[in-house]
């Protein structure tokens, strides 16, 4: 029994050096867009809880590269067709696998689409 007990403290020790995240709540913003948009039109709802990201991977503990919460926004609209998100909020997840990483940023929202 004492081992067992032994051998799960050493396995979770290894799961928490090896497996090692973050998130952070960057921001929440009631409308945004990446896009030129006519306040004064008519939109209709197209998605609800729309998830759009942007990806950075890290190579021993190098980025290659930036994560752009622009980018995020543009995947979240281009993936549903819209030109608006209402209620968004915006996280910042960093995830590690020993020497290999992942920063990204995430936002969620519902999505609008103007009505000609």
């Amino acid at each position: 029994m004492k081992n067992e007990g032994k051998m799960k403290k050493k396995f979770f020790l290894f799961f928490l050096i090896v497996f090692i995240g973050c998130s952070t709540r960057v921001a929440d913003f009631t409308v945004i867009s990446t896009r030129n948009v006519d306040m004064d039109g008519n939109y209709e709802l197209v998605g609800s809880k729309v998830r759009g990201k942007d990806v950075t991977p890290i190579i021993t503990y190098i980025p290659l590269g930036t994560p752009s919460i622009e980018d995020a926004i543009d995947d979240a609209l281009d993936s549903v067709d819209g030109d608006i998100m209402t209620d968004v909020t915006v996280r910042s997840n960093v995830l590690w696998f020993l020497y290999f990483g992942t920063y990204t940023y995430v936002v969620v929202g519902d999505v609008w689409k103007k009505v000609d």
